[in-house]
């Protein structure tokens, strides 16, 4: 199984980035292997264009079994906790 998980800058990643590290092998720069699993972070940027800019390139090339974004996503609702996991259901512009 190949997994991209996304966030939009390196911050947004200590845990993601620390669990990887501490139960995958290293195999390039961002990119980690347990058995058959793979699991790639992909830095893509503040904002929609950047995500959607960065995240296309990378789909070019090979597409994965899983993405999944992780970090802010703009929520700055002071009622979240940090590592608590949200679905959004909708946007506010």
């Amino acid at each position: 199984m190949h997994l991209i998980i996304i966030s939009a800058t390196v911050q947004e990643t200590g845990i993601v980035l620390s669990f990887l590290q501490n139960n995958f092998t290293k195999t390039s720069d961002n990119q980690f292997t347990s058995g058959h699993l793979k699991a790639e972070l992909l830095i893509a940027g503040v904002g929609i264009a950047a995500t959607t800019y960065n995240l296309t390139n990378r789909l070019q090339n090979n597409l994965p079994d899983l993405i999944i974004q992780t970090g802010i996503a703009g929520a700055y609702h002071t009622n979240l906790q940090i590592g608590e996991v949200v679905m959004v259901e909708h946007e506010f512009w």
